[in-house]
């Protein structure tokens, strides 16, 4: 059976930026977010050995209407990321792109949707999933084809 993986972008990011603080090339780019980003990343793709790899991604600024008008205490007390944390995302963007691993963001979507539709779409294929996030939400996901790897740093 073919198998794919799905990354949850942002949470393995935010994993890898909080694990590597201060971690900066020579010219005091930062780069802590990407390095521990890929270190995590590499580490359950060698493990699982997927025929594919996507990452899901939360689009900066999508709108939480909806769901706020569901349960309005929805993402409540979360902090903005530091700028260093938006000024490492393009170079994200590089490793990504240089890895062939496909970005899907979608405004109006979080990356918990994208991964969702990634696994039912998936299993109506007949290939296997595997969820790698930090976020135990995806563990509702969990079936005979799809699986969730939650990441620790």
């Amino acid at each position: 059976m073919k198998r794919l993986a799905v990354i949850d972008g942002k949470s393995v990011f935010y994993r890898g930026y909080y694990a590597m603080p201060g971690l900066a090339l020579p010219d005091g780019t930062p780069t802590g977010g990407v390095f521990g980003f890929t270190s995590i990343a590499i580490e359950l793709i060698k493990k699982l050995e997927p025929d594919y790899v996507a990452v899901a991604w939360d689009i900066k600024g999508t709108s939480i209407a909806k769901r706020l008008e569901i349960f309005d205490g929805y993402k409540a007390g979360r902090t903005k990321p530091a700028d260093d944390f938006y000024a490492q995302l393009p170079i994200l963007r590089e490793v990504l792109e240089a890895f062939n691993w496909p970005l899907y963001e979608l405004d109006q979507y979080e990356a918990d949707d994208i991964m969702g539709t990634f696994a039912v779409q998936a299993k109506e294929e007949g290939i296997e999933t595997c969820l790698i996030t930090g976020d135990y939400d995806l563990l509702q996901l969990i079936d005979d084809n799809t699986g969730v790897y939650i990441t620790r740093t």
